[in-house]
């Protein structure tokens, strides 16, 4: 069977045709955009306010030869409004769907120590060999046996249900995804070595943004 850049596929579904589920409205603001709405907003949003005077902006991909080839990480690091506390909002963006809630907004150390454990558990992560017939079951199975399989970040709240996992289908390397309100998985084409890469370089741009935001207190 020849991948295309993606496919779905689902129990007794028509495994030619492709759906793109649609997971959570993306974020179209800009940082200067969001400066303009914090400052209509009350005391209340003290973080949306936070938001657009102490804000980081990251957004890469995966690249082969100079070019981009998908979509990989957004991530916004921001001060509170008393600058005590730092927070980070964060998703996955593929060519077919979007992984991780970015309206969730979470502790930066927190979203730090699950970059972390999800670096140690890809340095041991190998590819699981399957026929594109199986792939919906062995996807469930490899998951339900053991949540540490899957290679989205674990233990936090911005991937909270999201579910990924590299397989060889029928010869050819992918990245399966499932988002947490998704019926089908998606197949995205990406080899494990540029998803490590990728990962590397949210942790690198993690502590970018925090010593960028608190200079005085790390």
């Amino acid at each position: 069977m020849t991948f295309l850049n993606r496919a779905s596929f689902a129990d007794g579904a028509d495994h030619g045709a492709t759906q793109h589920p649609s997971r959570k409205p993306e974020c179209t603001k800009t940082p200067s955009a969001l400066s303009s709405v914090g400052g209509r907003l009350s005391a209340t949003s003290a973080w949306l306010c936070a938001l657009s005077q102490h804000l980081c902006l990251m957004k890469t991909g995966f690249t082969e030869s100079g070019k981009v080839i998908a979509s990989f990480a957004k991530l916004v690091t921001f001060l509170s409004g008393d600058r005590k506390y730092l927070f980070s909002r964060c998703e996955f963006e593929f060519a077919s769907t979007t992984l991780g809630d970015f309206d969730q907004i979470v502790s930066t150390n927190a979203l730090v120590g699950a970059f972390e454990d999800l670096n140690v558990r890809l340095t041991k992560y190998k590819p699981v060999h399957c026929k594109a017939r199986n792939l919906h079951d062995q996807f469930r199975g490899l998951l339900h046996e053991d949540i540490r399989r899957s290679c989205l970040p674990i233990g936090i709240e911005t991937f909270d249900g999201d579910l990924a996992a590299f397989f060889i289908v029928d010869d050819a390397e992918c990245l399966v995804i499932k988002p947490w309100d998704a019926e089908i998985l998606t197949v995205e084409s990406a080899s494990l070595n540029q998803y490590k890469n990728q990962v590397s370089a949210v942790m690198v741009e993690l502590e970018n943004q925090k010593r960028s935001l608190t200079p005085d207190l790390l």
